[in-house]
């Protein structure tokens, strides 16, 4: 064995552990997209969608585009770990019994060329020990050339596949982009339907003094502009300041 064999052995096992890096990178590109799908759940259903078209529109824009790049994101991602349905193709060297019977078989079919063709009486150790020495170097280059072509089927699968996770992450980002700036509309939509929450504590108290106060508060503009500014306005309150 020389360092040929050495640095075929070791992009064998190099391109297998890749393989396995690979896959184990994979979870961290899932978990953002589930955290990334959770929040844009939690934005569609708390929206409040009566609100001015273009904050729809806006929102809805944005939200498409969050949409498409998560779902392109995921498909790359199946497809780096399982190419879909195909599979990635990877090989592997035969098992040791496989390989030992091989190697036993080079030696003994050099032996029965040797015997075969030079009468024993005539044969010595020195014989023996170059036939095998080739059975040797045979086995090697066979060996070598074994782990050389299962290594490119590996690089080929492992290459695919770290471009689709390259690929995935770009509409990953594209994703996260998408929902930042989808935040903005829902952030503006949040406040103003908090404003409004505070407001329906001013048909609250109206509806219980609708008979003394409901008249002069609903006639009054600088109370409505009040309950639009301040949280929680009293219309009892304001209407014995402002006698």
């Amino acid at each position: 064995m020389d360092n040929k064999f050495d640095f075929y052995k070791d992009a064998y096992f190099n391109e297998l552990n890749l393989k396995d890096n690979i896959n184990n990178s994979l979870s961290i590109p899932i978990g953002i997209i589930i955290v990334l799908w959770g929040a844009l759940f939690y934005l569609l259903i708390s929206f409040n969608y009566d609100c001015k078209v273009w904050q729809i529109a806006f929102f809805g824009l944005f939200s498409f585009t969050f949409l498409i790049s998560g779902i392109i994101s995921v498909v790359y991602i199946i497809k780096s770990y399982s190419n879909v349905l195909k599979g990635h193709k990877y090989g592997y060297l035969p098992s040791l019994d496989k390989i030992l019977a091989y190697q036993i078989g080079l030696k003994e079919y050099a032996i029965n060329v040797l015997t075969s063709v030079t009468p024993t009486n005539l044969l010595d150790d020195r014989h023996y020990m170059r036939e095998e020495e080739k059975a040797n170097k045979e086995f090697e280059d066979w060996l070598v050339r074994e782990m050389a072509n299962i290594t490119s089927v590996c690089q080929k699968s492992n290459r695919k596949k770290l471009w689709y996770i390259y690929r995935a992450k770009i509409f990953l980002v594209i994703a996260l982009i998408s929902l930042l700036i989808t935040a903005l509309p829902y952030s503006l939509n949040f406040f103003i339907s908090k404003e409004d929450k505070n407001c329906d504590h001013y048909h609250f108290y109206t509806k219980e003094i609708i008979d003394s106060y409901h008249p002069i508060i609903s006639d009054n503009s600088k109370f409505n502009v009040l309950c639009r500014k301040k949280t929680n306005p009293n219309p009892v309150q304001y209407l014995n300041q402002n006698k």
